[in-house]
This record gives structure tokens, C-alpha cells and sequence, in this order.
């Protein structure tokens, strides 16, 4: 399985749910063989320490540890943009 998206910033665009939205997406498929592809716009998480920044919002500390609890390895360790990994590949 194969799937790729973007978690747009814009509350007006995706509602104040997206990040529940993407949570219950990983926890449907993490028991299953795939490849998720996506733009996360979590730029306060260091993926090669596996920390979160002191000024990262809730958020980026909740996506850290629920990707953790449903076992995905995260495979892009170098910037992507900036400074920051925004783009990530998990299986």
C-alpha cells in the first residue's frame, strides 16, 4: 500500500481535525505493509535524535510519540527544507 498527502497549516482549508484525521489514517494502516509519503509541516522534530524542539507546538510532540507507539520508521534523516525534514517517508 502506497499513499501520499499533505498536512496543510491552513485551519480554514482542513478544519482543526486534520492532525486527528492523520493520526486514525497511521493507526489504520500501521499494522499493515506500506509507504507514506507527506509534506507533515513539522519542522521543530530532529528525526536523526528523535526529539522535538523546545518551541515545537503540541502537535509535533504528539505526532513524534504516536508514530513511535505504532512501530513506523521514519527514513528521511537529512533537510529537506531549510534546516528543517519536513518531507518524511515512513513504513
Amino acid at each position: 500500500m502506497t499513499g501520499v498527502c499533505y498536512c496543510s497549516s491552513s485551519y480554514s482549508t482542513v478544519g482543526h481535525d486534520n492532525n486527528n484525521k492523520l493520526r486514525q489514517l497511521i493507526k489504520n494502516i500501521s499494522n499493515k505493509h506500506f509507504l507514506l509519503m507527506n509534506d507533515f509541516n513539522y519542522p521543530n522534530l530532529n528525526w536523526v535524535q528523535q526529539t522535538v524542539e523546545d518551541n515545537a507546538n503540541a502537535d509535533c510532540e504528539e505526532f513524534l510519540n504516536y508514530s513511535y507507539d505504532c512501530f513506523l520508521t521514519q527514513h528521511v534523516l537529512e533537510h529537506t527544507r531549510g534546516n528543517a525534514v519536513l518531507d518524511l517517508v515512513f513504513s
